[in-house]
């Protein structure tokens, strides 16, 4: 994840990060401290916009927290997506990448 154009790093002790792109539009998932809902919207060929990021205010330690606000904070940035096999990139407007997610197994 970057923000910024400054990386965003995770450590051993943040949890996964994740991202579930639902139908109608909505996103939800867990930031390393908190759980979080947002919405998503596209525009045609690559555009995507992520809504205002809603979150639990559960404390963390503070790197855990620290990184959260990063990535809410990328998330905020997107313009873009990429879909290559299981990898999405998302980027700003300048092309830097924000986020990457990886699918999870099922």
């Amino acid at each position: 994840m970057s923000n910024d154009n400054e990386p965003v790093a995770s450590s051993a002790t943040v949890p996964t990060i994740t991202a579930e792109f639902g139908n109608e539009d909505s996103l939800t998932g867990f930031g390393g401290c908190n759980n979080y809902t947002s919405t998503w919207t596209t525009t045609e060929p690559d555009g995507l916009t992520i809504g205002a990021v809603t979150s639990q205010l559960a404390a963390c330690q503070q790197d855990v927290m620290d990184t959260e606000k990063q990535f809410f904070a990328a998330l905020a940035n997107v313009a873009t997506y990429q879909l290559e096999g299981n990898q999405l990139t998302l980027r700003d407007a300048q092309g830097a990448v924000q986020v990457t997610f990886v699918k999870a197994v099922d």
